[in-house]
C-alpha cells in the first residue's frame, strides 16, 4: 500500500477516533486491489456498555466503573457452580461477542466479522488458582459449534493453554502442548495483545509471546472474549480488523 493512501487511512482513522465514531469502513474507489480488499474497519470501545456484547450467561456479566485512571471494567462474576450455556459440544461456557455495530452512516447495522485482526486488552483472572485458570479469546466464530478459541492457562495440557477448533464436534487443540502457560497473578491486570493474519495467531502476554500458532483454519468470523468455566475481568479494549492479507499495521 502507498505510504500517501496508508497515511489517509490511519488520518481518517484518528479523526474518527477523536469523535467517537465507533466504527470506520474505508475504501478505495478504483486501482489494485479492488476496493473491497481495502475495507477496513476500527473499532475502539473506551467506555463500555454491556449492550455492545452477545453474552451466554446474561445475569453474570457486568460493566464495573472505575475511578480511578483505569476506566471502566466488563466483569464476569457468574454464581459457582452455575452454567446457564450449554454449548452443543464440549467448549466453553461463558462468552462475550461483540454485537453488531453501525459501519457507516445510512447504513444498517450488521455483524462485526473480521478476518485478519489485532485485539488488546487488559484482563485479570478472578477464578480460583489451579492449572486450568484460564481466560480465552474467540474468533472466527461462524455458529456456537464453528468456531476457533485460544484458551490462556498456567498449565499446557491437551485440553489447556492452546489455540482449539470446534468444528461441529469437541473442541481440540490443534498444536503440541506448550512447554510454559500463562500464570494469571491474583489482583493483577495483564495487557494481552492477539494478532491473526491468515493462518497464524499469536498471544502476548505484558509484551512477552505466550502462544503461537500456524493453524487458524476458519476465515472470516465474529470476535468475543470470555472464559471456559471460570470468571474474570477485561477492560481497555480496543479491535483493529480488515480483511485478509492487508498489511498496514507496525
Amino acid at each position: 500500500m502507498a505510504g500517501r493512501e496508508a497515511g489517509a487511512i490511519a488520518l481518517a482513522i484518528a479523526f474518527a477516533l477523536a469523535a467517537g465514531t465507533s466504527c470506520v469502513h474505508l475504501e478505495r474507489t478504483g486501482g489494485d486491489p479492488p476496493a473491497e480488499e481495502l475495507a477496513y474497519c476500527f473499532v475502539a470501545m473506551p467506555v463500555l456498555r454491556l449492550e455492545q456484547w452477545e453474552v451466554t450467561e446474561p445475569g453474570a456479566w457486568s460493566v464495573v466503573e472505575d475511578e480511578g485512571e483505569g476506566g471502566p471494567w466488563l466483569e464476569l462474576a457468574p454464581a459457582e457452580g452455575a452454567f446457564a450455556y450449554q454449548p452443543p459440544h464440549r467448549s466453553p461456557h461463558r462468552i462475550a461477542l461483540l454485537r453488531d455495530l453501525i459501519v457507516g452512516e445510512g447504513e444498517e447495522s450488521r455483524p462485526m466479522e473480521v478476518e485478519d485482526f489485532e485485539l488488546s486488552f487488559e484482563a485479570m483472572s478472578t477464578g480460583r488458582r489451579y492449572g486450568h485458570r484460564d481466560l480465552c479469546v474467540f474468533f472466527g466464530w461462524q455458529a456456537p459449534d464453528r468456531f476457533h478459541y485460544l484458551h490462556l492457562a498456567p498449565a499446557p495440557d491437551p485440553n489447556a493453554h492452546n489455540l482449539f477448533l470446534v468444528d461441529g464436534a469437541p473442541r481440540r487443540s490443534l498444536e503440541p502442548v506448550f512447554e510454559e502457560g500463562l500464570e494469571w497473578p491474583d489482583d493483577t491486570w495483564v495487557s494481552i495483545v492477539v494478532r491473526r493474519r491468515g493462518d497464524t495467531v499469536t498471544v502476548h502476554a505484558d509484551g512477552r509471546l505466550v502462544l503461537s500458532s500456524d493453524k487458524a483454519s476458519l476465515r472470516r468470523g465474529r470476535v468475543g472474549i470470555g472464559t471456559f468455566d471460570d470468571s474474570g475481568r477485561w477492560r481497555n479494549l480496543r479491535l483493529q480488523g480488515a480483511p485478509r492479507g492487508w498489511d498496514g499495521w507496525d
